[in-house]
């Protein structure tokens, strides 16, 4: 069971130090990127799937679009989450850029076409 605690002081490697467990961290400002960008893309997914509801009564085809909504949904967001996920791997990028989110994204599908959907910290 690892506890974090957070102290919100400046520091030299991230924005934010903390501690997990007995291990310190700090939260890097890719890591705080990639969670704007992560809730920005489910806010806009999200307002999407309303307005389709919505328009939905009076346009019944319009509900064949939510599985390809979701779909992109997912997409969009395995590559944020890898990039979390395995931070060691992609130091020198920040997924708010767009060209260094598609180089997450491609290096994340990659892995994830080469070992069956299943990714460790070695194939990244």
């Amino acid at each position: 069971q690892a506890r974090y605690i957070v102290n919100i002081k400046m520091s030299n490697s991230g924005l934010i130090k903390g501690k997990e467990g007995n291990k310190e961290r700090s939260v890097t400002f890719g890591e705080l990127c990639a969670v704007a960008l992560l809730t920005s893309i489910s806010l806009i997914f999200y307002f999407s799937f309303e307005e389709i509801h919505k328009l939905e009564k009076h346009h019944h085809s319009l509900i064949f679009m939510m599985p390809f909504l979701a779909i992109a949904w997912i997409v969009f967001v395995i590559p944020l989450f890898m990039y979390m996920s395995y931070l060691d791997d992609f130091k020198r990028l920040n997924p708010i850029i767009p060209t260094h989110y598609i180089r997450i994204a491609t290096r994340c599908y990659k892995a994830l076409s080469k070992n069956n959907l299943k990714v460790r910290e070695k194939d990244m």
